[in-house]
């Protein structure tokens, strides 16, 4: 948890890091935790695929590989808290 909770503000230094992490894998690893975790959990992965700002590629690998992610972002807008929700609009 520490590291996922570390993440952001390595990608908040700049937009190479942001682009180190999206290319590391790290955004499928992000999805597969909104996908399968608690809410504490999806709540900093979520907070983390925000503040990375997705390229549009990215974006739509993202939702073309997993319908679970789909709807697990379905889910958060349904039954999260208020900040869960509002980074599941991304």
């Amino acid at each position: 948890m520490k590291c996922l909770r570390r993440l952001p503000s390595i990608a908040s230094a700049n937009a190479t890091n942001k682009r180190c992490i999206e290319s590391s894998g790290a955004v499928e690893f992000l999805a597969s935790i909104v996908s399968d975790s608690d809410s504490t959990a999806t709540n900093e992965a979520l907070s983390t695929l925000y503040n990375l700002q997705l390229s549009q590629a990215a974006l739509k690998n993202l939702m073309g590989r997993s319908g679970d992610f789909l709807v697990s972002l379905m889910t958060v807008l349904q039954r999260g808290s208020y900040e869960s929700r509002a980074y599941a609009v991304f």
